[in-house]
């Protein structure tokens, strides 16, 4: 109740950063060519669902959060409505689709990325981290899982721009020859 803005905020930017991962995994299925273009499509399909999982999950959690804080509830009432709230069946359902999309899927898109060369090996390994990060508590584990979230995506949407780039070259090259 002391930080509804914060947590106002927090969902937004939540839903805010979904929706711009799943725009940034159609972008990585349409500039998908060649080797390791199915493993990224695959992986960047599971990561969409996975984010749009995300979006219902966070509406769920800071909504509910806000809402018990209003209704001036006890902490151990909180804590029996957040643990029936996990229970519920849509609710696990979201949760299981957004650890297995943004988890697995994360790893089986760079995986089809490092086999197209479109990111480096770290960003291989970055991900591995960051899956283990995201199933461990702890705020130096956060800031961690933070990190090599940026290791992990940030090559993947450079390799968005030097695609764009790429094509962007070959079409001039074959309108100067023409």
């Amino acid at each position: 109740a002391q930080n509804g803005g914060a947590w106002l905020a927090a969902a937004l930017l939540s839903v805010l950063g979904a929706y711009c991962l799943v725009l940034g995994m159609i972008g990585l299925i349409a500039t998908a060519r060649g080797r390791g273009s199915r493993i990224t499509t695959v992986g960047a399909v599971m990561v969409a669902i996975g984010a749009i999982a995300w979006v219902g999950h966070s509406v769920v959690l800071y909504a509910s959060y806000a809402w018990y804080a209003g209704a001036g509830l006890a902490p151990a009432q909180v804590n029996a409505l957040a643990q029936s709230t996990d229970s519920y069946p849509l609710v696990a359902i979201l949760i299981v689709l957004f650890v297995a999309g943004l988890m697995l899927g994360s790893i089986v898109l760079l995986v089809g990325l490092r086999r197209a060369r479109r990111v480096p090996i770290w960003s291989l390994v970055a991900v591995v981290v960051f899956v283990v990060c995201g199933t461990t508590d702890g705020l130096a584990v956060g800031v961690l899982g933070l990190t090599t979230s940026l290791a992990t995506f940030v090559p993947a949407a450079l390799s968005l721009a030097e695609r764009r780039d790429g094509a962007r070259s070959h079409r001039n090259a074959v309108q100067a020859t023409a």
